[in-house]
């Protein structure tokens, strides 16, 4: 009676490692299909616009200013303080931004694997407020303002086509 036991046993282990080596196989089937879908996706961002980025809008405000700094001295000499003229931005971000419009959605394919690209078509709106006494860094004397300027970036910039400044006609 044990016997048949232990071989009843060893019958159904024998099956379940039998049945373990398609079950392997279907898994690197699987994983090999998700290797080549994700290799699918990067070609495809690549041949178009890649994962873009938009940064601002902001506002730069251009600045020079004279800052002392202390020189050490070198073979037992004193040190001194030196005086240089720098030339910086100070960057302001909108107080509010508003980005209205509708993002389309396009499939691509190649072969069996598809991939999903992302087109904006909007309009970006933003509010920022100049204060009178900015936040500048401690020790600058003399401060001259120049030019304030208007920054907008898109990284990877490739497919940005239509882009319009304050809404007038695409570039």
């Amino acid at each position: 009676m044990k016997r048949v036991l232990l071989w009843k046993a060893l019958a159904v282990a024998g099956l379940a490692l039998l049945l373990l080596l398609p079950l392997c196989m279907i898994e690197g089937l699987v994983s090999a299909r998700s290797r080549r879908q994700k290799e699918v996706e990067a070609n495809i961002a690549q041949t178009s616009a890649e994962r873009q980025r938009l940064v601002g809008p902001l506002v730069a405000l251009d600045y020079t200013a004279k800052e002392s700094c202390w020189v050490p001295g070198e073979n037992n000499q004193k040190g001194y303080w030196q005086e240089k003229e720098v030339s910086r931005s100070l960057l302001l971000p909108p107080k509010q931004m508003l980005l209205e419009g509708g993002i389309q959605v396009e499939e691509r394919y190649r072969g069996l694997y598809k991939a999903q690209l992302f087109r904006l078509e909007g309009s970006l709106q933003g509010e920022v407020a100049i204060p009178l006494h900015p936040v500048l860094p401690n020790g600058l004397r003399d401060i001259r303002w120049g030019k304030a300027r208007l920054l907008l970036t898109v990284e990877r910039s490739r497919s940005a086509a239509g882009v319009a400044p304050c809404g007038g006609p695409a570039q």
